[in-house]
Formats: structure tokens, C-alpha cells, sequence
């Protein structure tokens, strides 16, 4: 995290740094666009809407 991000977006930084993404997580999305060819973006909406709990947790917390 940048210097400054803490102190001039606390809330954004507490999430950041609950957010843990684990290596079989990033391997799923990665392959979801470099083998099923989904875009980024509709990768990270199919991972959200899988992971509802888990990301509810990191901007809850």
C-alpha cells in the first residue's frame, strides 16, 4: 500500500488489507479467461457472485 493510503482512506485500507485471495482463487480466474476466454471483468462478476460470503466478510469487517 502506498504511503499515504492508510491515512487518507482508512476504511479502503482496512478491506484491502482483509482481502486474501488465495493461489487456487487466482488460478480459477486466470483460467477462467485464458482457457474459457471470459473477459476480466465478467471473470471477477462470476467470482463475486461464487464468493459472496467470503468478500462480505473482508468489507464487513
Amino acid at each position: 500500500m502506498g504511503e499515504h493510503f492508510p491515512a487518507h482512506w482508512p476504511t479502503a485500507a482496512a478491506i484491502v488489507q482483509r482481502m486474501d485471495f488465495t493461489n487456487p482463487m487466482l488460478a480459477a480466474m486466470a483460467a477462467a479467461v485464458d482457457v474459457d476466454g471470459k473477459e476480466p471483468s465478467e471473470a471477477a462478476q462470476d467470482w463475486l457472485a461464487e464468493n459472496e460470503d467470503l468478500w462480505r466478510g473482508w468489507i464487513a469487517g
